[in-house]
Formats: C-alpha cells, structure tokens, sequence
C-alpha cells in the first residue's frame, strides 16, 4: 500500500516537471540571443602587500642592508570572454584574460634604483549558473578552471587556475552590464570585476 502511494504521487507531480520542463525549453527554443561576448576589468587586491605595509621591513640588520621595494602597482585583470547560453539558466563561456603588476626597487650598498615587473595570462571554460532571470536583470553564480601562466624577468611558470565567483549581477538585456565578486588560485580577479557585453 505504501509503495502504491508513493508510486501513485510521482505519478501525480511528474506532468508538473514536465511542464516546467518544457516551458524553459519553449524560452530557450523563442531566445534568438543564444551567444554573447564581454569585456571586463577586475580589481588586483593583494592581501599580502596589505599586510606588509603593517610592519617595519627592517627587522634585522641583513634587511636593512638588503634590496628595498616599494609599493606594487597593477593594471588589474582585463578579460575578454564567449559564451554559449545552453539554457535560459546555464552558460559555458570561454575566458581569455591577464594582469601586470610592478615595483621599484632600491639596493642600499650600491645605491642602484630598478623596477621589477610580472605578467599573468589565464585561460580557462566558465560554467555559469543564472539563479535569478528576469528580463533586464539577473544573478548568478560560476566556477572555472583552466590554466595559467606568469613571467618576470628571471622565470616562467605555469600552473592550474580556478576562478570562482558566488555572486554576479547583470543588468540590460540585449546590450548588458555586468559586476562580480570573486577569486581563485591563478585568478586575474581577486575581490570585484565590471564590464559590458552583447548578446547576439
């Protein structure tokens, strides 16, 4: 009997799923806008330099005898990304971006004054989760992975990059404007991203 009621239930709410279901279908099948593309600029916060300026650099008599840096400036991250809209709730997009930070350097003996600078390149595909859709406006949430590449004057590396962005918000419809927060190992965004695109 017990099976025979929950049988009978799956039966009664399954035309309610497939109704959904092939509403969102309808959405998608009616959406001529299925790609876009989008440009962007993210903020470059390094916890780390943050936390420098805290303390006096000059903790033993080596460092105060050792090469000095200032502060590091950046350009921040600049991205250029596709994508594919699959469903009026999921995205697959492509992200191509890259950042350059530097700093002035000081040698104390030789009183010699330089800069060091670094460039990092990432490419990676965004899975991109649209909880919120409404028709100029929504919220959403993605996670990428990918690879990523730095150089400076004296080595190159290359490693895994993951990006993660729990909230992003956009605004507009087929012209659009986008803000995010988030960041990830080998991410040209640590803290907010902004930019525009198109759909088409």
């Amino acid at each position: 009997m017990k099976r025979f009621l929950i049988l009978s239930a799956f039966l009664a709410i399954l035309p309610v799923f497939s109704a959904h279901a092939q509403k969102n279908r309808q959405k998608w099948d009616d959406q001529p806008q299925k790609y876009e593309v989008a440009i962007g600029w993210a903020s470059m916060v390094d916890v780390y330099e943050f936390f420098d300026t805290m303390y006096s650099p000059y903790n033993s008599i080596d460092a105060l005898y050792s090469e000095q840096s200032g502060p590091t400036y950046t350009i921040g991250g600049l991205s250029a990304e596709f994508g594919l809209n699959f469903r009026s709730w999921f995205t697959l997009a492509f992200n191509l971006s890259a950042s350059g930070a530097w700093k002035e350097t000081y040698d104390p003996l030789t009183s010699v004054t330089g800069r060091k600078s670094s460039a990092v390149v990432s490419v990676m595909p965004v899975a991109r989760f649209t909880w919120v859709r409404k028709r100029n406006f929504q919220m959403y949430s993605s996670v990428g992975a990918g690879a990523f590449v730095s150089a400076s004057a004296d080595q190159v590396s290359a490693n895994v990059a993951l990006c993660f962005v729990p909230v992003g918000m956009r605004f507009g419809n087929k012209v659009f404007g986008f803000v995010e927060t988030g960041g990830g190992a080998g991410c040209n965004m640590q803290g907010v991203r902004g930019g525009i695109g198109i759909k088409f």
